[in-house]
């Protein structure tokens, strides 16, 4: 029920469910007030949209650089990008994922097997990509020793060598795709150093990551994740 398109599915059955009293309608007025006090008193409120299930910063962001180019995205960003940048720039899915059941079999197999992966952004010509953290690292063997390793996913998902971290904000991260711009388009703009969806990892070079954390400051305003970066980096 936490989903707004099914609400009206729920306001509209409701009374053909669920059998409603006739008599002394104050108690029952004052009852359904009690579900409305519940949902206050257990989730801080506000106006506007809520930057912690959307990116809000991050898609600002990659707005005002006015990059072109299909976008990759999670599914509960669709809504909300499509609001922001339709028709200019479209996204792989929406949110709706009765209409998508061939998309998400190809994104779930993309996320475990990188050749998948690989096959669905081309398919969908995807330059741009809007993606959720993911908190669980990913284990990489390496060929030549057989040694594994844990990495953070965005690391393996987005290799830098063929994508730049553009933007990021508590919601999500914003990356490019580096052959699909002119060569050193996204120089000037690119977190060479971080990795957001491992804000406590150990930089080789922590005074050129402090550099980058403070040009995001200003670029992307203030964020938990950034905060993290900021405490965390020796």
């Amino acid at each position: 029920m936490r989903y707004v398109r099914n609400q009206g599915l729920y306001f509209a059955t409701l009374p053909l469910l669920v059998p409603l009293p006739t008599r002394d309608n104050r108690a029952w007025t004052l009852a359904s007030l009690l579900p409305i006090a519940w949902s206050f008193a257990i989730a801080p409120h506000a106006i506007g949209v809520d930057t912690h299930r959307f990116p809000v910063a991050a898609t600002a962001r990659l707005k005002a650089l006015n990059l072109s180019g299909n976008i990759y995205n999670a599914d509960q960003f669709g809504g909300y990008l499509i609001w922001s940048f339709y028709p200019q720039r479209r996204v792989v899915t929406d949110g709706r994922n009765e209409l998508y059941r061939s998309f998400i079999a190809e994104d779930t197999q993309g996320r475990h097997d990188s050749r998948a992966w690989h096959a669905l952004l081309q398919k969908y010509v995807v330059d741009l990509a809007v993606d959720e953290y993911q908190a669980e690292r990913m284990t990489v063997v390496d060929v030549a020793s057989g040694e594994k390793r844990s990495i953070p996913a965005s690391l393996i998902r987005y290799r830098r060598r063929d994508w730049a971290l553009i933007a990021f904000d508590d919601a999500a991260m914003v990356f490019a795709r580096r052959a699909a711009f002119a060569p050193g388009a996204l120089d000037p703009i690119e977190y060479k150093h971080l990795v957001p969806d491992d804000p406590a990892i150990e930089y080789l070079n922590p005074p050129a990551a402090k550099q980058e954390m403070a040009r995001a400051r200003r670029e992307l305003g203030e964020s938990d994740v950034l905060r993290v970066m900021e405490q965390t980096v020796k």
